[in-house]
């Protein structure tokens, strides 16, 4: 019988039994008394070890520790707290001291509350991520190093080209000159005759170009008449003139112009060679000075 079935049959008994009757001696209320109090000492006691009884067994639930596996190797020791972040289920593998061998979840007490609550979501379909779009300047960069190489590659097949033709070109036109050598030398005096014969025509169409006339001059005792010492050069290659004609000039003290005469000097003048002439002549009145120019002469 329970402790406070105890109680209440006592307390039943107490009030029926009247305290002032005069049956009711003072023994038996006193025996009552200490039966009561023995009664409340031994619930005390057994509430204590009830107590002291779930302290034990919340201690060994927290300290146990649990080892897992998840078929590859082995996880822990962990304990029931840990246990709510490892998503576990009733078909986990699990052990902790004190067990001859591996279990698993779903059979250890402690663990079952854990379950119900401890569900991991649904395993979803792996989704495989988009591929990344190159962005459009990338696209256009590589693009124009596509075509970059193609102009390249076009150009140097071009310079080949150009090269190999040359090479030919060259080839070709030494073989010509080889082929007809005995020719250009046979014909090699007639291309310095006519060469020749073209620089004398040219010489004798404008010999002033080809004669120079200097010299000295001085004025005689009366001053009404000069006295010129001169020279003609003739500076062409292969033209022969004579009677070369000279062109004096008056001037005056300030280098005025006041005259010009032409007088002719009828001798021969060779190619290369160097003649004197002297003769004399009137002057104004006003002429300080002279000077002579060879304008013209005959080829011959």
């Amino acid at each position: 019988m329970r402790v406070s079935s105890v109680r209440t049959v006592c307390s039943f008994y107490f009030t029926f039994v009247s305290w002032d009757s005069k049956s009711f001696q003072t023994p038996a209320r006193t025996a009552i008394g200490k039966t009561l109090a023995l009664i409340s000492t031994t619930k005390k006691t057994v509430d204590s070890f009830a107590v002291i009884n779930n302290f034990t067994f919340l201690k060994q639930r927290t300290m146990k520790k649990f080892y897992l596996h998840n078929g590859t190797e082995q996880l822990g020791p962990f304990d029931v707290d840990d246990l709510k972040t490892k998503g576990i289920n009733k078909d986990t593998p699990i052990w902790y001291e004190g067990l001859p061998d591996w279990t698993t979840a779903d059979k250890i007490d402690e663990l079952k509350e854990l379950l119900k609550t401890a569900t991991p979501p649904p395993f979803g379909t792996k989704q495989t991520p988009p591929p990344i779009k190159k962005p459009a300047q990338q696209q256009t960069t590589s693009q124009t190093q596509t075509a970059k190489k193609k102009s390249n590659a076009g150009l140097i097949i071009g310079i080949i080209v150009g090269i190999v033709l040359l090479v030919g070109g060259g080839l070709f036109i030494l073989a010509n000159m080889n082929h007809s050598g005995g020719s250009t030398l046979d014909s090699g005096a007639n291309t310095y005759e006519e060469k020749v014969m073209t620089v004398e025509e040219m010489e004798k169409a404008d010999p002033a170009k080809f004669l120079d006339a200097s010299g000295t001059y001085n004025q005689n005792f009366w001053g009404d008449a000069m006295k010129v010492h001169g020279s003609i050069v003739n500076n062409a290659t292969v033209a022969n003139y004579k009677d070369v004609v000279v062109e004096v000039i008056f001037y005056s003290g300030t280098d005025t112009e006041l005259d010009r005469k032409q007088y002719q000097i009828f001798d021969f003048f060779p190619a290369h060679t160097t003649k004197a002439f002297e003769f004399k002549i009137d002057k104004p009145s006003a002429c300080k000075k002279l000077g002579w120019n060879a304008i013209s002469a005959t080829p011959y």
